[in-house]
């Protein structure tokens, strides 16, 4: 019941600790919801136990965990505040990328 959830408070990493020691149960237990209750260190910690099923996982819960273990990186890196149609902003662009790739082939 997930208003056991909600009584368990503070105490919720150790309960997620205690469910996430056993994946079979932790694979029962987990919904996405449920998921997203629990406080961020917490569901970092489930999510860490939850990557190696993340194939065996619905399709909902794999998006959390590999949301969360993305941290929000991806999102900053998908969210363009910007035009990049200005002649500054491709050349910066321009420069990095060749930056990058300097580093990449001096590398290999």
């Amino acid at each position: 019941d997930d208003t056991l959830l909600d009584a368990f408070g503070g105490d919720m990493a150790l309960v997620c600790d205690r469910i996430s020691q056993d994946a079979s149960v932790l694979m029962q237990w987990v919904t996405r919801r449920r998921l997203l209750a629990v406080p961020l260190v917490a569901r970092r910690n489930l999510c860490i136990r939850l990557v190696p099923s993340l194939g065996a996982l619905p399709r909902d819960i794999a998006a959390v965990v590999v949301q969360v273990m993305a941290g929000s990186a991806a999102q900053e890196l998908a969210y363009v505040p910007y035009k990049v149609t200005g002649r500054r902003t491709i050349l910066a662009m321009a420069s990095m990328w060749t930056v990058v790739l300097s580093v990449v082939v001096l590398h290999f």
